[in-house]
């Protein structure tokens, strides 16, 4: 059953101020959660999202930043870890696999590439699990210290748990009208993160397979995003080779 709009505009009692703590042995504990996500796998797929437990579970094994760099406390694991961590959530069921990979991508990206700024807020909030995608871009209107944004946008697998939503948007001017990067050029695009209580999370989740991903759709209406939250360039501004891969290399 699919949560009510309301129920998904609350803020996920989600606590991540305890994981960045890389662990030494993070694979172990991962591993040790697979009874938890197989018991509570079906009743996932009936609530259309993944147990609290099991998300808090992630996050204090260190799952869920194990894409971080290691200068903000994240693992920054190896490659072929994240994918041995992947493989066994997703072995013990494939909607807890999917949601968290992408969730763990999307911290890991975010705390890559953002300015000090807004990888700070980022860590500060009480819930940095973060989803979106960033294809269809919306609009980004430039205001003093930032943007408006709008824009709908599909996929954010993970959501259920999210604290921050993320989002594609071509820079407009007061009509409307893009801005081109220079004269003929094209349009200038930026990627944002925006916190959860200045997002619309619409649901409308309704497949029939990997239902607990609880891959909404989501809306932002004319949301400020101050500049700390616009993430401008593709290369990364901490970090070693692991952000140097692609955001399509993410497992």
């Amino acid at each position: 059953m699919t949560p009510s709009h309301a129920a998904l505009q609350e803020i996920p009692k989600i606590s991540t101020s305890d994981a960045f703590v890389p662990p030494d042995d993070l694979f172990d504990k991962v591993k040790a959660l697979v009874p938890l996500v197989q018991s509570t796998a079906a009743q996932a797929e009936r609530d259309a999202r993944l147990d609290d437990g099991v998300m808090q579970g992630l996050v204090d094994s260190g799952y869920m930043t194990m894409l971080a760099p290691r200068e903000v406390g994240g693992s920054e694991a190896p490659p072929a870890l994240i994918i041995d961590c992947v493989e066994e959530i997703s072995y013990a069921d494939g909607s807890a696999g999917w949601a968290s990979m992408a969730s763990a991508a999307t911290v890991g990206v975010f705390l890559a590439v953002l300015p000090d700024d807004g990888a700070k807020a980022m860590l500060a909030s009480d819930n940095c699990l973060s989803a979106g995608s960033v294809p269809k871009p919306g609009k980004a209107r430039p205001v003093d210290g930032g943007y408006v944004v709008s824009g709908r946008f599909s996929f954010a697998s993970g959501g259920a748990h999210a604290g921050w939503f993320s989002g594609s948007y071509l820079v407009v001017d007061d009509d409307g009208v893009p801005v081109l990067d220079q004269p003929g050029g094209s349009p200038y695009p930026l990627v944002a993160l925006i916190p959860r209580e200045h997002t619309d999370v619409l649901g409308n989740w309704d497949v029939m397979g990997l239902v607990a991903t609880a891959s909404y759709d989501y809306e932002f209406t004319d949301v400020f995003v101050p500049e700390a939250m616009i993430a401008r360039e593709a290369s990364p501004l901490r970090g070693g080779a692991l952000y140097t891969m692609g955001a399509k290399a993410a497992p």
